[in-house]
């Protein structure tokens, strides 16, 4: 057996604060030991071998534990340990004077050492104790001896929820039904005054039959009663269910309606088999739980009911006015769910959550609104994540953090401020439009501080966006994105950061799809709630031809961060990628709704190209105004409107001018098939000849089987058609689909497949175009074909009068 120190008579110094009058003095740790103290032991140390015990539980060698050391404890037999918790332990038990088998909850007064504790426990006794009701464990008896607080209650055989479920989703209805019976449960304790403020699956014990029983009252608190535990300002409860009024520690705050965000909490565990929010270290969860939306259900398992779906995120509103009114509430839509009634709950709009986003931060968003105007001397973007970086400051300032903890996210990325504020610009450009210029920073931020390793991985990924989308796909390009990459590896492989920038290199640079999910997936574990790992992961999701989950992901990009501009043109390109009109558009108008006239980037553009494809030119026209819009829309335009002479002065003009290397293949493109369609045929051949002569250039340059190479051969096939080089042009569009099949490539492989069409129309060759055209309308793809664009683009009318592309052409 355990030997345990001796015990000293002696005194307390304040012997008010205790129970009891002291007789002993314990010689280890100095705790009062009480006259009736059994076998002179200190209850103290007995508690603490029972509590260090924890880490050491599975351990034969292990030091024994309170059971095992004492068997009595008063009038219990201490049998078992069966659990522990933040304020004590708990054991299997005998009540000696009934003969009855009990759950006895033990705690050290010593290992707490203030009387707030003391009250906290008493208070959760209490509470519990005077609830009637069969699902909230009853309590026998409260006591105090030994130094330690303790309580009876009735013993729950089948065990915690969270240990019965594990980390699997239960069945929706099964879940249902036990979440109905705990919001009943809940409001029953709220109509008697108590509120739990621990709600989660480790305090909800299951019966043998499978019947939920509430327990651990051990945060709750009279409604009506302000005691000194409620002005002590702790963050209480677990971080992962805790509602964000309770992350920020305001006591005051909390109310029924933190209950039902915990209740919330235990539902999308249930539902999904993850906590609702779940970071690295306790504050990087009190920030998500502040600053994030919860990733939907559905994400994490499809089989969730979208009506279940609604009313678990209703529960985990930030604003406690936002949830159910009551749990009573809560219980009545779920059941109406069991019941296939209609629900009461409805989804929040975006606008309505980022609305609520700004009255809970009113000082940040005015300040937001504030820097937008700083946008015209170029500090807006530093600026605003600059305040981002201050809020998660301050927020560690109020967090109940360890020293550990604090120590931790004390540590910089980088001591140089220069190369810091060079990163945040970096990150800050609005998506791939402006790739350059982030690169530029980023180059300076890693020139500043070359041992930034955050700084490297953007890098990276910068340079591996720019060789993907053509900007320069040279292998010097390749190159420099490996360089980074390495740099970066070197400096911190464990970053998520580097297993994004990884990602995205396997991505754009080796084509390996596999291995850039895995990246993703990995730096997710360590960016939960990150917008950019989120994006990568949809990008490649529609890279995959996943489309379902593609458009999922991007929408909870766009949740999480309403103000990306790239985010939101990536979700109108998968929309229009599936021809879903309506969803493309209203997604480019809530984007340029948010964004500043000089940064749309594209997004008229894009939504030039909808009306476009959907041939509703009337609608179009507004656009033309605009004088952002890029050039090409106003020639497509002109050319679907067969006014050619428009279209050859606008992209004569445009080609003068115009730097990007895609965009001019394009309109040299357009050029020659204006010029073509409108007679000119000496001018026509000479642009496409001179246009031949590029691409072949181009190809020089490039490697021969990337993306970039695909491409270009699809525009060299178009050149070398629109000159009537029948078997030079088919050659190179075969080479483009033999380079980006669409076996492999769902985005991009038909869109060589529509290029060979373009081909074979412009040879005059119906035979081939139209099987070809006839399966590209059936399904999904980059920029997918309609049959809009078949009754209006010149480049069909070499086929036009062909009776299988009128029928074709005629479909809705």
């Amino acid at each position: 057996m355990k030997e345990f120190p001796a015990v000293h008579v002696g005194t307390v110094n304040s012997p008010e604060n205790r129970m009891t009058n002291a007789r002993r003095v314990c010689a280890e740790c100095g705790a009062t030991v009480f006259a009736d103290a059994p076998q002179g032991v200190c209850s103290v140390c007995l508690l603490k071998a029972g509590l260090a015990s924890l880490d050491n539980e599975n351990d034969e060698t292990s030091a024994p534990t309170i059971a095992r050391m004492l068997k009595d404890f008063g009038d219990y037999e201490l049998l078992e340990e069966i659990g522990r918790g933040g304020q004590g332990v708990v054991y299997r038990a005998r009540q000696k004077s009934l003969n009855r088998i009990v759950a006895l909850k033990v705690i050290g007064l010593a290992h707490w050492a203030t009387e707030a504790h003391v009250k906290r426990f008493r208070m959760e006794a209490e509470a519990a104790a005077h609830l009637d009701d069969p699902r909230i464990v009853p309590i026998y008896e409260i006591g105090e001896r030994d130094g330690a607080c303790y309580f009876s209650m009735k013993l729950i055989e089948g065990g915690q929820l969270d240990k019965i479920i594990g980390s699997e989703p239960l069945p929706g209805r099964k879940a249902a039904e036990l979440m109905a019976k705990l919001a009943h449960t809940l409001h029953h304790a709220h109509q008697n005054g108590v509120l739990h403020r621990d709600v989660k699956p480790g305090n909800i014990l299951l019966d043998a039959k499978g019947e939920p029983h509430v327990t651990d009252f051990g945060l709750a608190r009279l409604v009506e009663t302000e005691s000194t535990v409620t002005r002590t300002l702790e963050v209480l409860g677990t971080p992962s269910y805790m509602a964000p009024e309770q992350a920020v520690g305001s006591n005051a705050a909390v109310s029924c309606a933190t209950d039902v965000y915990g209740l919330g909490a235990v539902f999308y565990q249930l539902l999904t088999g993850h906590a609702p929010f779940a970071g690295e270290t306790t504050y990087e969860t009190i920030r998500l739980v502040l600053e994030t939306e919860p990733r939907h259900p559905r994400l994490w398992n499809p089989k969730v009911d979208r009506d279940l779906e609604t009313i678990c995120l209703k529960c985990l509103e930030k604003e406690p006015a936002n949830r159910y009114a009551s749990a009573e509430a809560l219980a009545e839509d779920i059941e109406r769910f069991l019941r296939n009634e209609p629900i009461r709950s409805r989804r929040s709009s975006r606008l309505e959550r980022v609305w609520r986003w700004c009255k809970r931060k009113p000082l940040v968003a005015s300040l937001i609104a504030a820097l937008i105007l700083v946008v015209a001397i170029g500090l807006t973007g530093a600026l605003w994540e600059l305040q981002r970086v201050q809020a998660e400051r301050a927020l560690v300032r109020r967090a109940n953090l360890s020293d550990q903890e604090k120590t931790l996210l004390a540590a910089e990325q980088t001591n140089n401020p220069a190369a810091y504020d060079a990163y945040l610009r970096g990150r800050t450009f609005p998506g791939w439009w402006h790739q350059e210029g982030a690169i530029r920073l980023f180059q300076e931020a890693v020139r500043l501080d070359p041992s930034f390793a955050q700084a490297w991985a953007y890098l990276s990924m910068g340079q591996s966006g720019s060789y993907w989308l053509g900007t320069d796909p040279s292998p010097a390009r390749l190159a420099a994105a490996k360089d980074a990459l390495d740099r970066a590896l070197a400096l911190d492989p464990n970053l998520p950061e580097v297993h994004l920038a990884l990602g995205y290199y396997r991505y754009y640079a080796q084509r390996d799809y596999a291995g850039a999910l895995a990246e993703f997936q990995q730096a997710e574990k360590g960016l939960p709630n990150s917008a950019d790992v989120i994006e990568a992961l949809a990008a490649l999701q529609r890279r995959l031809g996943h489309w379902d989950e593609a458009v999922a992901e991007q929408r909870r990009v766009v949740e999480l961060d309403p103000r990306n501009v790239h985010a939101s043109f990536s979700l109108a390109t998968t929309y229009r990628c599936l021809r879903r009109f309506p969803e493309a558009l209203a997604t480019v108008d809530r984007a340029l709704a948010w964004t500043p006239a000089n940064r749309d980037l594209g997004l008229v553009s894009m939504k030039a190209d909808l009306f476009l494809a959907t041939g509703d030119l009337q609608a179009m026209e507004p656009l033309l105004a605009n004088p952002r819009l890029d050039p090409t829309p106003h020639a497509i335009y002109a050319l679907f409107q067969r006014r050619y002479a428009e279209a050859i002065e606008i992209l004569s003009k445009a080609l003068a001018a115009e730097t990007d290397r895609n965009t001019r293949n394009i309109e040299k493109l357009l050029l020659g098939l204006s010029q073509q369609r409108a007679g000119d045929i000496a001018a026509a051949r000479a642009t496409y000849r001179d246009a031949a002569q590029d691409f072949d250039s181009q190809l020089k340059k490039m490697p021969p089987d990337s993306f970039s190479a695909s491409l270009t051969h699809a525009f060299l096939g178009q050149a070398y058609a629109g000159l009537g080089e029948a078997a030079a042009g088919i050659a190179e569009g075969q080479k483009a689909m033999a380079i980006d099949p669409t076996s492999k490539d769902p985005v991009d492989g038909p869109v060589r497949e529509e290029k060979m069409a373009d081909i074979y129309a412009l040879l005059g060759d119906a035979d081939h175009a139209i099987p070809i055209l006839k399966r590209l309308l059936q399904i999904p793809y980059g920029g997918a074909i309609t049959t809009a664009q078949l009754r209006l683009d010149p480049v069909w009318d070499q086929i036009r009068n062909d009776p299988r592309f009128q029928e074709l052409a005629a479909e809705k």
